[in-house]
């Protein structure tokens, strides 16, 4: 079962009159919407933000519907976005068109008032069954990074894996509340997509393992200018998630089991990096395991530091 909440739908139609009747339609149901009547804006606008799904017309005079298909399909941030299209009458050319562009689905003007609302619904179940994908972030899963490793390992790919750890996020959580956690996690998405857009290119790859862990793919080259701009952005904006006397003084306070209260740092971000340059027989699954390994170890001596310095409770 899908639910509503929290599910962004881009809507790119010209048509005034059915750019209304859709997005009403659409928020009555409490999906998010956001309304674009040109090509031009829309694209520009998914470049910088995460949407769920893709409602776009066929074809007006500012609008170009395989434009835009195209464009979504060349980067992996939108790669696994259903995008549903409004075509015109009996229009098979365009169905075609549309079937080879890379297309979910399409439904004809005179439908839309009788089943726009099933199309939309239906289509977001199946993405949600089928594909393996991160409620909070939309980001794809393990299948998929597997799958993209694979793919750059038997091209012949030099290539980096960067593993990214969350250190104190259930303390967060607990703290906080779920809600919140959520919040932090598409906090952490945002950072490492921004970074990824502004110095990698669209062939770079972000997964969401779970909770609070990431594995983003590039190009070896690139890999340590992305890295250290996602810490720098993160460390400046992770304060902005903690309450205002939390916030200046850079830790949370929690009581244990026997109720002593314990210091906790902001979630703490570390990132490991491994490249394939001299190891390429590697399998996927054994690249995951080592890049695990090597954060695993680096989050487990600075917790044990801080545990036995007792100090120094910024973030890191």
């Amino acid at each position: 079962m899908v639910e509503n909440l929290n599910i962004k739908i881009a809507l790119i139609l010209e048509d005034a009159q059915l750019q209304d009747y859709i997005a009403q339609l659409l928020m009555g149901e409490d999906y998010a919407v956001t309304v674009f009547s040109e090509q031009l804006e829309a694209i520009k606008a998914l470049e910088n933000e995460n949407f769920n799904m893709v409602i776009s017309e066929f074809r007006s005079p500012k609008i170009d519907g395989l434009n835009i298909c195209h464009a979504l399909r060349r980067t992996f941030f939108y790669n696994l976005t259903p995008v549903l299209f409004v075509i015109p009458e009996d229009d098979a050319l365009a169905v075609a068109k549309l079937t080879y562009s890379g297309a979910d689905d399409f439904i004809k003007k005179s439908a839309v008032v009788d089943d726009l609302f099933l199309k939309v619904k239906l289509i977001l179940y199946r993405a949600s069954r089928y594909r393996d994908i991160h409620y909070a972030t939309n980001l794809p899963g393990i299948t998929y990074l597997l799958k993209e490793i694979d793919r750059r390992n038997n091209a012949g790919e030099v290539f980096a894996v960067s593993y990214l750890a969350l250190a104190y996020f259930n303390e967060y959580n607990f703290r906080y509340g779920f809600k919140k956690g959520e919040e932090l996690m598409q906090f952490t998405a945002t950072t490492i997509t921004k970074s990824l857009r502004l110095l990698g290119d669209a062939e770079d790859f972000l997964s969401h393992l779970y909770m609070d862990r990431f594995i983003f793919v590039t190009r070896a080259e690139r890999t340590d200018e992305i890295c250290e701009r996602i810490v720098k952005d993160y460390q400046e904006g992770i304060s902005a998630l903690y309450d205002g006397p939390e916030a200046k003084n850079g830790y949370i306070e929690l009581k244990d089991r026997h109720l002593h209260v314990e210091k906790y740092p902001f979630v703490a971000m570390y990132i490991g990096t491994l490249i394939n340059e001299h190891m390429p027989m590697y399998t996927s699954g054994k690249i995951l395991q080592v890049v695990n390994e090597i954060i695993l170890d680096a989050v487990r001596s600075n917790k044990n530091y801080l545990k036995e310095e007792k100090k120094n409770y910024a973030s890191f």
